[in-house]
């Protein structure tokens, strides 16, 4: 390496051509043989040699500035893709988040399956009541009472007690809707025998969660069976009474029921033959 810094190899290169140009050096300055008179700066020459030797390094430089350029440019192409999918998931764990806080409690996930059992048998009982009223109020308090000394409540916190008694007025209007709807399909284009049986209308009971019915669900069956029957049978022939009875049917039904289930000595057997008695004539909804 030479004093100046230049590689050997550049300095050599350099000294050959100006030998051959018949260089000869005085005071710093390379003066032309006889075939030429032109004078040249040696320190353009070296110059010249020390860009050719820089070029390269410079090209370098320029490419590795453009490889980091094109790389930062696909690093936060990446960051910001993943910033998005970041965004897009939050976005989606929230709105499952705030789906569950929004799902409606049901009674298989407050109670457990002893417990809706009982509160769907009482709600069978209690078609009658409506939200509000005072005797509704206190058998609430009786079931939560019921709930809690058997342990059947999962979760008993005072948003729980809102949610069930939310489920108990949803259950009511589901078995007034449904039952109804099954109990004219057992009375309709069958004979008295197999109508008597109300098979439809047991069999979504029992598979609703009331499980096996017992003795006064079937008689508390048999007598709203018996009312459509008789009073709400366009093929009945009725006397004045049975017409009022009618009427009080069709203003009242709920309530209807629940003094006829009252008053009536007969079990379910008894009530059962009353029924079949009673679509002998057959049965269309008036």
């Amino acid at each position: 390496m030479s004093s100046l810094g230049l590689d050997d190899g550049v300095l050599s290169q350099v000294q050959g051509d100006i030998s051959a140009d018949n260089f000869s050096v005085q005071a710093g300055t390379a003066v032309v043989g006889t075939s030429s008179s032109e004078v040249l700066d040696l320190s353009s020459v070296i110059a010249e040699a020390v860009r050719q030797q820089v070029k390269p390094l410079r090209d370098d430089i320029k490419s590795l500035r453009d490889d980091i350029k094109r790389e930062s440019k696909k690093t936060n192409d990446r960051i910001s893709l993943l910033l998005s999918q970041l965004t897009a998931t939050q976005v989606i764990v929230k709105e499952l988040l705030s789906n569950q806080s929004k799902e409606k409690a049901t009674l298989k996930t407050l109670l457990k399956s002893e417990g809706a059992q009982i509160v769907r048998r009482i709600v069978l009982h209690s078609l009658h009541l409506k939200s509000g009223d005072a005797e509704e109020a206190k058998m609430i308090d009786e079931l939560m009472r019921t709930l809690r000394e058997k342990e059947l409540i999962i979760q008993d916190s005072q948003k729980d007690v809102q949610d069930l008694v939310i489920c108990f007025h949803q259950e009511r209007n589901v078995l007034k809707q449904q039952v109804t709807k099954r109990i004219k399909i057992d009375l309709c284009n069958k004979s008295p025998e197999t109508g008597a049986e109300l098979t439809s209308t047991v069999t979504y009971l029992t598979s609703h969660g009331l499980g096996t019915l017992k003795s006064p669900d079937m008689i508390l069956l048999y007598h709203l069976a018996y009312i459509h029957s008789m009073y709400m049978n366009a093929k009945q022939n009725l006397d004045s009474k049975q017409k009022e009875y009618r009427s009080r049917a069709e203003r009242e039904f709920w309530q209807f029921l629940k003094l006829r289930v009252e008053k009536s000595a007969s079990n379910d057997e008894e009530m059962k033959m009353k029924l079949k008695e009673s679509l002998k004539n057959g049965f269309k909804p008036v």
